[in-house]
């Protein structure tokens, strides 16, 4: 069960919400890839966590977000591809079919996100590895990406950037 993220970014112009049944929410992100919020009275399940193209987890839990639940949540992954399981970076535990387990600690590698984002026309993006930060190409105003290593008890400070 998840709760409230240590840091939040500001990714929200990568998701797109669409409340397709009172308690359900579809959350579109790039490269068309789908992931579910099934939100119930006291907890909710997050269905696949996406390519971990932004920050998903931040997303569901920024307090100015309308997808603050303010709940505890688990995290399900129907299976190990890269578009369904990219984003487990971001999460302590997750749910997966031990048949699935190779294919998605495959699917994590740096060198096969970056070719999957190429081959589907992204040419700019940052991934979260799960401590592990990858960049490609350059920032969308063209220039170069920053990166910056921040304490998770103090986000008001870093300890260092990188460009």
């Amino acid at each position: 069960m998840h709760t409230k993220h240590p840091y939040q970014t500001n990714d929200s112009h990568l998701f797109d919400v669409e409340k397709i049944h009172s308690h359900i929410i579809r959350i579109r992100m790039p490269g068309n890839v789908f992931t579910y919020y099934i939100k119930g009275d006291t907890s909710g399940i997050l269905i696949d966590t996406g390519l971990g193209y932004g920050s998903l987890r931040s997303f569901l839990e920024d307090p100015a977000s309308d997808l603050a639940f303010g709940q505890t949540y688990s995290v399900l992954l129907t299976h190990g591809h890269l578009d369904h399981a990219g984003g487990i970076g971001e999460f302590e535990e997750v749910y997966l079919h031990p048949a699935d387990y190779d294919l998605a600690l495959r699917h994590q590698d740096k060198d096969m996100r970056i070719s999957y984002l190429r081959e589907n026309g992204v040419t700019s993006a940052v991934i979260s590895l799960g401590g592990n930060v990858q960049t490609l190409g350059l920032r969308p105003d063209g220039s170069d990406w920053t990166v910056a290593v921040q304490d998770p008890a103090d986000t008001g400070t870093y300890l260092g950037t990188i460009t």
